[in-house]
């Protein structure tokens, strides 16, 4: 059981009425960190947890570093710096983009398709482990639930938001 945070004390912490942001976010720490778990387990004693930011993005052809960066959800400068780390630490490499000799296009290094290698038998286990607790029938339905939520637009429409941004009571004309 996680410790509760002061907005939820005296409540059981997380349970079926946290809300689903947090539930998500706790959700992705805790198989972040048994993922993380196996790795340094299986030798890459440097990769942090921070790397599978860019890791779960890189493709064996390569991408360029603002692909990456919009894959991953973040800056430009923030995916340069762990680019850098990945690269001095051998996980990763730059080749040239022979679309474009003067970019660059970012793939693994051997050591980066080794960690691949034991990042999805990671996977394979920490599936297995949610098997026995929640059954196959309960994780295949919460991937196809997370999927289907990925697929909702959750954003407020322009109009909603126009409509929420407006002071409450009848609308008066502005006099000048």
């Amino acid at each position: 059981m996680v410790k509760a945070p002061y907005y939820f004390s005296g409540m059981a912490y997380p349970d079926e009425d946290t809300p689903l942001l947090l539930l998500l976010v706790l959700a992705d720490r805790h198989v972040a960190a048994a993922l993380q778990g196996h790795l340094v387990a299986a030798g890459f004693h440097d990769h942090r947890l921070v790397h599978h930011t860019v890791m779960a993005h890189v493709t064996y052809e390569g991408l360029r570093l603002t692909e990456l960066a919009a894959r991953a959800g973040v800056t430009k400068q923030a995916m340069s710096e762990l680019v850098t780390d990945l690269v001095k630490l051998g996980y990763l490499q730059t080749k040239p983009d022979p679309a474009d000799g003067r970019a660059k296009l970012i793939t693994f290094a051997d050591r980066g398709r080794r960690a691949v290698d034991a990042a999805r038998e990671a996977f394979d286990t920490i599936d297995k482990l949610l098997e026995k607790q929640i059954t196959p029938d309960g994780l295949r339905g919460l991937r196809r639930s997370l999927v289907e939520v990925l697929e909702i637009s959750l954003e407020p429409s322009v109009g909603a938001a126009v409509t929420a941004a407006a002071p409450p009571g009848p609308a008066q004309p502005h006099r000048l």
